[in-house]
């Protein structure tokens, strides 16, 4: 993989969990049109429109469910036709996601967007059947079908332009 496309994929995707800093501080709100919340199991999953921000996070979906244990947050599942994410990061750029099927794994620290996955930040965009992004390590992982389906990735140009030493 030559340099400007591992810096550009270096840069892409840690966009997913590292934009305004401020997020973090926000309150979460979700609308949706049915809610059905079972703490023996431990679910909540929104059906309808479903709508969560968070800042400047935006997730759409069709359904999103949400796991947790001894009630911490454990995973979400945000399926759709597609699902959308949209985040603004702290330099002002906006990373926008979506496929028909999003999960993050807080415990394993992964985003995982399946079927359809595609990404863009600015210009540059990536796409796959399955886009893996591992926070902990920042680390991308992107998988065509295996029935011969391939990643598809568009760098423009002016995202390597040479920074003065």
């Amino acid at each position: 993989m030559n340099t400007r496309l591992t810096g550009f994929l270096i840069f892409l995707l840690p966009a997913l969990a590292l934009g305004l800093t401020s997020d973090r501080d926000k309150p979460l709100n979700i609308e949706a049109d049915q809610v059905i919340i079972d703490d023996k199991k431990g679910t909540m999953v929104y059906t309808g429109k479903a709508r969560f921000t968070q800042g400047s996070i935006v997730v759409t979906a069709d359904q999103v469910q949400i796991y947790s244990e001894d009630r911490r947050f454990t995973r979400a599942v945000a399926i759709g036709k597609p699902a959308t994410f949209q985040q603004k990061l702290d330099d002002g750029k906006v990373v926008k996601a979506r496929a028909n099927r999003m999960e993050y794994r807080v415990k394993d620290e992964r985003l995982v967007l399946t079927e359809n996955a595609e990404v863009w930040q600015d210009k540059n965009h990536i796409r796959s059947d399955k886009i893996v992004y591992r926070l902990d390590s920042q680390v991308i992982d992107a998988k065509g079908k295996s029935d011969g389906g391939r990643v598809k990735i568009t760098i423009q140009p002016d995202t390597f332009q040479e920074s003065p030493e």
